[in-house]
This record gives C-alpha cells, sequence and structure tokens, in this order.
C-alpha cells in the first residue's frame, strides 16, 4: 500500500480550499463557486482537533493534570477542563479560551459518552462554538459516533460560518497494536448542514468512506487529512462540488469537481 509523502515546502497552507492549479481559464470558478466547500472543510477540521485535543488528554497518564499551557485540571470524577487562558501556542497555532469536557468512561471503553463544550475558544483569531458528542459503539470493529451540534466559527473579518455534523469513525487497522500509532487507519462516514461564511447553506454526504492514516500525521498542525474518499458538497440552488482526496497519497491535495470541470485543492 502506498504511503508517499507530498514534499512540504511545495505546500502553499490556505485557510479554505483555494485555487491551486486548473486548465484554461475559461474553465475556473470563483471563490464564491467554493464558499460551501471551504467552509465545509474548514469546520472539519477545527473540530476534528478538539477531539484529538481531548482524546489524547483523557487517554494521557490517567488523566492527567497540569500547571503550564494548556492547564488540564479535574473536576469530579467525570470532567476534565482544558485551558488556554488569555492565550499560547499549542500544535503550532494560537489558542485561548477552554475546551470543556464531560465523560461516563475512556474514548478507548465500549459505550462511554464523551461531551466537548467550548468556553471562549478562539484558535489563530477564530472564535469557534458548539458542541460535540463522542459515543463509542465498538462492535464488531471499534467505531465511535461523532455529532456536531450548534457548530459556530466567527472570523477575524467577523464573518460566520455555521455547521452541523454527524459521522461514525470506524478502526479497520492498528488498534490493537496500542504502542504502535503509525499503523492505526480508520474510515470516516457520514453527513452534514452548514451555511457559508458567504450566507450560502449546504449539505453535504460523504459518498465513500474517507479513509486516514494515522501515519499521515502532517506535524505542522498535528492533524490526519484523508488519504482516499469522496464528499458531496451541495450548496442551495447551485450544482454538486465533488470532492475526491485521492489514492492513498499522504498529502494535503483534494480534486473538486463542479459540472465535469476538475480542479486540484490544498486542503486547509
Amino acid at each position: 500500500m502506498k504511503k508517499s509523502f507530498f514534499t512540504p515546502s511545495l505546500l502553499v497552507v490556505l485557510t479554505g480550499l483555494l485555487l491551486f492549479s486548473c486548465g484554461k481559464k475559461e474553465d475556473e470558478v470563483t471563490d464564491q463557486d467554493l464558499s460551501a466547500a471551504a467552509d465545509y472543510s474548514y469546520s472539519q477540521k477545527e473540530f476534528d482537533d478538539i477531539l484529538k485535543i481531548g482524546q489524547e488528554a483523557l487517554e494521557a497518564n490517567n488523566l492527567r493534570t497540569s500547571n503550564g499551557c494548556p492547564s488540564y485540571s479535574l473536576v469530579g470524577s467525570d470532567s476534565l477542563i482544558i485551558d488556554f487562558g488569555s492565550g499560547c501556542t499549542f500544535n503550532n497555532r494560537v489558542r485561548s479560551g477552554k475546551i470543556k469536557i464531560q465523560y461516563t468512561g475512556k474514548y478507548s471503553t465500549k459505550g462511554s459518552v464523551i461531551k466537548f463544550s467550548l468556553d471562549n475558544y478562539y484558535v489563530n483569531g477564530n472564535h469557534i462554538e458548539g458542541e460535540k458528542t463522542v459515543t463509542n459503539i465498538t462492535d464488531t470493529l471499534p467505531a465511535w459516533s461523532i455529532k456536531v451540534v450548534n457548530g459556530k466559527i466567527t472570523f477575524e473579518d467577523q464573518k460566520v460560518s455555521y455547521w452541523n455534523s454527524e459521522r461514525v469513525r470506524t478502526f479497520v487497522a492498528g488498534y490493537n497494536s496500542t504502542a504502535i500509532l503509525t499503523d492505526d487507519e480508520y474510515t470516516v462516514s457520514g453527513t452534514a448542514t452548514g451555511t457559508s461564511r458567504d450566507g450560502e447553506d449546504y449539505t453535504a454526504l460523504i459518498t465513500k468512506p474517507l479513509l486516514y492514516y494515522v501515519s499521515c500525521l502532517f506535524i505542522d498542525k498535528g492533524l490526519v487529512y484523508p488519504v482516499s474518499g469522496t464528499i458531496d458538497v451541495i450548496p442551495e440552488g447551485k450544482l454538486t462540488r465533488s470532492v475526491d482526496f485521492g489514492k492513498d497519497d499522504c498529502d494535503k491535495i483534494s480534486n473538486i469537481t463542479i459540472a465535469g470541470k476538475k480542479m486540484v485543492f490544498l486542503l486547509p
């Protein structure tokens, strides 16, 4: 199975799905045409990041506490507060505010429910709000139901996007080798609805499960990007934007097709 890394120096990290290259000028679409797909991708990235931070905190050292930045504070026997204070750099991004977590068990415990809420939480100047619930629904394979409600991002220019999502994450390889993370592979399926910062309502459907390799972790932001899978993003009154993540390549590149016109894009 190929796991090739795209040279980081060749990438330009953008804040949404922005145009990287395309063919003839008449085949181009405007940034407005891509606003729904861009904000869908950005919202998904930020709430995936919140889960990753919380998961690592819950699993580390039997619920650790610290006085650094962020600080980790246990509240009773079922709550954890991750506090970035007035601002500090964590995973190469400036954060402030709090991530609050209530849990009935650890992420890896079957039947556990973990609820995330945000208190004045900012990332690189963008205000992120919403609630996320993660339920361990493991059966034959380790799996989690992941639901986001009232997702909202207020950007530095005061434009606002909204987002709600219901997904299922299923591990397909590597989960039992707990000491080795790089062999972990999981798929994600589900749907979402939202409103872009340009006021465009949209729905999104994962039409082919997204596949993730943990070995493809991008150290610059501590995130994992899909190596394959497709998503249809459908703005109200417009054509479907089909986003294709390729075939097993560890990179931030995706292809987006609108009315048969294909372009190459970098993920945020």
